[in-house]
C-alpha cells in the first residue's frame, strides 16, 4: 500500500545521486537471486508434496479413498475442525500454496531491498577509497556526507515501512526451524522422507542466513567509510570530517524488526545460538519424547489407518 511513496522516495535518492553513476550488474544481480530463491522453494514444495504421497500410498486400502487420505496426511491441521469434501480439499491446497507464496515473497522481498540500499553505500566507499585523501577539501567531505545523510533518510524510510514485515519473516523462518529441530526426534522411513527432512532443514537455515546476512549488508556497507575517514591526514582534517565520522557513529543504519532488534551479523550469531539451544533441548527431552510417542502407538495399534489423528 505505501510502496508508492517509498518508490517516489527512491527516486529523488536516484536522482540526488545521480553523479555516482549507473548501478552495473545489480538488475543481473536480482534476476539470479530471485531466480535461485524460486527455484529451491519450489523444489521444497516438491519434495513435501512426494513426501506426503509415500505416506499416504503406505495406508491406502482401494483407489477411492486415495486422495481423502493424502489431504488428512498431509493437512491434517485442516481436517480436524471439519469433514474432508472435495470442495474444502481445494481451498485448503490453494490456501497452502498461497501461504508458501507468501513465505516465500517476503524473504525475496527483503533480500533485493537490502541489495538496492547495500550497493549505493557500497559506491559511496569506493568514491572515498578511490580519493586521493592528501588531496580532499572541506568541499569534498561535506558533500559525501550531505550523500550518505540522503541514503540513510531513504534506509529510515524503507526500514519504517518493512520494519513488521522484517518481524514477520524472522519469527516466521524460527518458527519453522523450531519445528524441523523437534521431528528431528523421530524416526524417519524411506527415502523420500529423509529427503525432505534434510532438504527442508537445509533449506529453512539458507533461508535466514540469507535474509540475515542481506539485510545486515546494509549495516556493513554504512561503516566502511569510517575506516578511511579515521586516516584523513591531519592538514586535510576539517570539522566537515569530525561530523562525518560522528555520523556514522551515532547513527544506526539497516533494517529492524519493528524496533525490536537491527539486523547485523552479530544477531545471526545469536540465532545460531538460540537454534543450538532448542536443539540441545530436544536431544535433552528426546528419549522421553519417543517413550511417550511408543505407548501412544500401542494403545491405538488397531486405530493405525485413521489419518485425522496421523
Amino acid at each position: 500500500m505505501n510502496w508508492s511513496s517509498i518508490l517516489n522516495q527512491w527516486t529523488l535518492t536516484e536522482i540526488a545521486l545521480k553523479t555516482y553513476g549507473p548501478l552495473r550488474n545489480l538488475k543481473k544481480r536480482l534476476i539470479l537471486t530471485s531466480a535461485i530463491i524460486a527455484i529451491l522453494a519450489i523444489t521444497e514444495h516438491i519434495f513435501f508434496i512426494i513426501n506426503d504421497i509415500f505416506k499416504a500410498c503406505k495406508f491406502l486400502s482401494d483407489k477411492y479413498d486415495a486422495v481423502g487420505k493424502y489431504f488428512n496426511l498431509a493437512h491434517p491441521h485442516a481436517f480436524r475442525l471439519f469433514e474432508f469434501s472435495y470442495c474444502a480439499a481445494f481451498f485448503v491446497k490453494v490456501a497452502n500454496i498461497l501461504s508458501t507464496l507468501t513465505w516465500t515473497y517476503t524473504d525475496s522481498f527483503i533480500i533485493l531491498i537490502s541489495s538496492g540500499l547495500a550497493v549505493r553505500f557500497t559506491q559511496l566507499a569506493k568514491k572515498i577509497e578511490n580519493k586521493n585523501l592528501q588531496n580532499t577539501d572541506e568541499q569534498f567531505w561535506r558533500e559525501t556526507r550531505e550523500d550518505f545523510n540522503t541514503i540513510y533518510k531513504l534506509s529510515r524510510i524503507i526500514d519504517k515501512h518493512l520494519s513488521a514485515l522484517v518481524s514477520i519473516s524472522f519469527v516466521n523462518n524460527i518458527y519453522f526451524i523450531c519445528i524441523q529441530l523437534y521431528n528431528s526426534l523421530k524416526e524417519r522411513e524411506g527415502f523420500a522422507e529423509k529427503l525432505y527432512f534434510f532438504y527442508s532443514f537445509a533449506y529453512l537455515l539458507l533461508r535466514i542466513t540469507s535474509v540475515t546476512m542481506y539485510a545486515a549488508w546494509i549495516n556493513d556497507e554504512s561503516k566502511k567509510p569510517l575506516d578511511m575517514l579515521l586516516s584523513v591526514p591531519p592538514k586535510q582534517y576539517s570539522i566537515e570530517v569530525s561530523r562525518f565520522i560522528e555520523l556514522i557513529n551515532t547513527v544506526p543504519v539497516g533494517f529492524t524488526g519493528s524496533k525490536f532488534f537491527m539486523v547485523t551479523r552479530g544477531f545471526l550469531l545469536k540465532i545460531v545460538g538460540t537454534i543450538i539451544t532448542l536443539e540441545l533441548m530436544f536431544l535433552q527431552f528426546g528419549p522421553l519424547v519417543k517413550y511417550d510417542r511408543a505407548n501412544t502407538s500401542i494403545g491405538s495399534a488397531g486405530d493405525k489407518c485413521n489419518f485425522t489423528d496421523s
